[in-house]
């Protein structure tokens, strides 16, 4: 089965593949042409805007290389029906990693387009398949210090609560669709998403209207001062994992944390 090809097992709208930001469906894709199993495991990433093509060109190269076993589906651009960022902020993470969950794949690992594989990945889909999920905590960070009052609200915490609940990265997400750990965890962040908690400025900044700052935003998220800004699908995550009773894990991975990582950080386009 080539790239071009789709899995005549999927039932899928027509698809548009546009690029500048679009909207646009790819095929899921398996760098060695097997076929589907129910077994399968699946990369999805996404790069929403051309300054990210490139960085999303080297991931997925470097899955190719490194992780030839996984599917992958790459988003050069935004999937179907999503809202850009600027409407519903990290809004394309829940559409992809939506399709690839409706797809009936075991096992999906959200990759940013910021992390290259540089050996193989077996550690990450073992912790993945025995436990259920695999999401790393963000060093010291805690949701108090990057989460707003809108989604605090929601959430039904309090500010002190959540200096108290540690912040978790959402570069690397990988959950199992079979076991109930990962299945929650996945439920709960689309019901997070719809309840608009991953909408909020980046930076924090008391009184002022949500407007660009860079390729990020800033705005009024609080008035408290240890409220630095809001970390949208992170904020949702970290408070997702503190609800389960569950911790951000540390395992080597990251080259950014430890340098036995096999996932390195803006690693530069593969050559054949």
């Amino acid at each position: 089965m080539r790239e071009a090809q789709l899995l005549e097992s999927l039932e899928e709208p027509k698809r548009r593949v546009l690029f500048g930001g679009k909207s646009m469906n790819p095929a899921f894709w398996h760098p060695l042409s097997h076929d589907r199993t129910i077994h399968d495991q699946c990369i999805v990433s996404a790069g929403t805007e051309p300054h990210y093509y490139e960085g999303l060109h080297s991931t997925r190269l470097h899955c190719a290389k490194y992780d030839p076993d996984s599917w992958q589906l790459f988003y050069y651009g935004y999937p179907d029906g999503c809202p850009t960022q600027q409407e519903r902020m990290y809004a394309f993470k829940i559409y992809a990693m939506r399709r690839v969950a409706t797809a009936g794949f075991a096992r999906m690992l959200w990759m940013d387009s910021a992390f290259q594989p540089i050996a193989p990945m077996h550690a990450l889909w073992k912790e993945i398949n025995d436990t259920g999920w695999y999401i790393q905590m963000q060093g010291d960070s805690v949701l108090g210090s990057w989460c707003s009052d809108a989604a605090l609200d929601v959430f039904g915490i309090s500010r002190d609560t959540a200096m108290g609940i540690p912040l978790c990265y959402s570069g690397l997400v990988g959950l199992s669709m079979k076991r109930l750990e990962g299945k929650e965890i996945w439920r709960m962040w689309e019901e997070l998403y719809d309840a608009g908690t991953f909408d909020g400025p980046h930076t924090n900044v008391n009184g002022a209207p949500h407007t660009p700052h860079g390729h990020k935003t800033q705005g009024h998220c609080s008035t408290d001062p240890r409220c630095h800004g809001h970390r949208h699908d992170e904020a949702a995550l970290s408070f997702i994992l503190w609800k389960m009773g569950l911790r951000p894990r540390c395992e080597p991975f990251l080259t950014l944390g430890s340098t036995d990582g096999f996932i390195g950080h803006h690693v530069r386009l593969l050559a054949h």
